[in-house]
């Protein structure tokens, strides 16, 4: 029962640092969509910016996956 409450608590950790990163990463998006240089962008320069930003995230998650948080077992 010990192993099951540290690991709801570890998962509990993971999830409000990914919604602070997810949510540090709207209001990055949505404060540069009234910038001119975005808006003079065309659709598929906005796909590029996108797949580049998803890729970065998730070799960054992949890089930190094998760290562990401060009280992680």
């Amino acid at each position: 029962m010990d192993n099951f409450l540290e690991w709801i608590r570890v998962r509990k950790t993971r999830l409000s640092v990914f919604a602070f990163l997810l949510l540090f990463g709207v209001f990055a998006l949505l404060n540069s969509l009234n910038n001119p240089r975005i808006q003079g962008l065309h659709g598929s320069d906005v796909v590029r910016l996108i797949a580049v930003g998803l890729c970065f995230g998730v070799g960054f998650g992949l890089l930190m996956g094998g760290r562990k948080f401060r009280g992680e077992v």
